[in-house]
């Protein structure tokens, strides 16, 4: 690693693809630190990188698929296509693919969105009041937002993948609360 690279728990995904591109000619290096560390102590943050490696440098990903087990880490949270899918709520696949991944304070969250619009309460406020909630209650610094963030953005992804629309929804107002936290108190 020729520009001396180390993590320390605040990288985001884009920092650590900032930092693969920074070091292209010591790519083997900079994976296998990732994989070493930010896996084992962040792995909402690792999923997310690893998707972010298949969507936007495939060519990265394809190299190290294998030897990394990337395919492994993306198919932690798919299941297998069933008609009967077609017909029937998927909040209890979704549920299940939660907890396999230690996504579960996701789970009561599930159907928050459908509370949040039911009581007609206004979402640019309860946005900023959320975030404000956080910022009192836990002071979260840049390393804990960042993981929250990604572990929302996991359990959006599985919500999705199981077509479970009020489950990504509700996910995806925490991942707008943990963005606008992270801009409003970590930068």
């Amino acid at each position: 690693m020729s520009k001396g690279e180390s993590i320390n728990g605040n990288e985001s995904v884009e920092d650590l693809i900032s930092m693969l591109d920074r070091n292209s000619e010591t790519s083997d290096s900079i994976i296998l630190m990732i994989s070493l560390t930010t896996a084992k102590h962040f792995p909402a943050t690792y999923n997310q990188f690893i998707k972010s490696l298949k969507n936007k440098r495939t060519l990265i990903f394809d190299k190290y698929s294998k030897t990394f087990g990337f395919e492994e880490e993306l198919n932690k949270d798919k299941s297998t296509f069933s008609l009967f899918s077609i017909f029937k709520n998927n909040r209890k696949k979704v549920i299940s693919k939660l907890i396999d991944n230690k996504l579960n304070t996701m789970v009561s969250l599930l159907n928050n969105i459908q509370l949040l619009t039911g009581f007609g309460l206004d979402m640019d406020t309860h946005l900023k009041n959320e975030c404000n909630q956080l910022k009192e209650k836990f002071n979260l610094q840049r390393k804990g937002a960042i993981e929250s963030l990604n572990r929302f953005k996991w359990a959006k992804d599985i919500c999705m993948q199981h077509k479970f629309e009020i489950g990504a929804k509700s996910m995806q107002f925490y991942v707008d609360v943990y963005d606008n936290y992270l801009e409003v108190y970590c930068d």
